[in-house]
């Protein structure tokens, strides 16, 4: 065989060994629009202020490759430390979030939390003990240890229909500068 039929043959190979290793990796569903608007995931997405810790029963454990990975995305199958004895339901939903604390310090009224959202997931299977979820919206990376809150849409703020403000009016002579 000549060198460069070797050389194709070396390169179609690896090419096609190549191209069939993600197929390897399990997904769940594709992810689904949100039907929320802009402005409810900007409010969804958006960190918040803890002055105490907040209950982490339920966590991100792991994935569901061959390989180990430590960050998750819209469309991957994750597992989760709770299943059917917890309460948890096909379909449900969770936000997936994240405690950002100041390093060397507890948290408290002095030194507080942030709780950074990286997502939420929709329970995909349920086992006795544990759980596969979904990535269906993706904020941040979602993280092996990050906890889950149940999910609900955060309401806008309204406007108040409230008159507008008064003009200020001033008597005597501007002042120009």
């Amino acid at each position: 065989m000549s060198r460069d039929r070797r050389s194709f043959c070396i390169l179609f190979t690896s090419a096609l060994v190549g191209t069939a290793a993600p197929a390897a990796a399990q997904t769940g569903p594709a992810p689904t629009p949100t039907r929320l608007g802009a402005d409810v995931i900007a409010l969804a997405c958006a960190p918040t202020l803890a002055f105490e810790g907040p209950l982490t029963s339920l966590l991100i454990t792991g994935g569901q490759d061959a390989s180990t990975r430590h960050a998750f995305f819209p469309g991957d199958l994750i597992t989760i430390n709770g299943g059917s004895d917890n309460g948890i339901e096909v379909g449900q939903e969770y936000y997936v979030r994240r405690v950002e604390a100041p390093r060397g310090t507890g948290i408290s009224r002095g030194t507080p939390a942030t709780i950074g959202t990286a997502g939420w997931v929709r329970v995909y299977a349920v086992d006795k003990t544990m759980s596969l979820v979904t990535v269906s919206h993706a904020c941040d990376t979602i993280n092996i240890g990050d906890y889950l809150e149940p999910f609900s849409a955060p309401a806008p703020p309204t406007l108040s229909r409230s008159p507008a403000p008064r003009r200020l009016h001033l008597s005597g002579p501007s002042r120009r500068c």
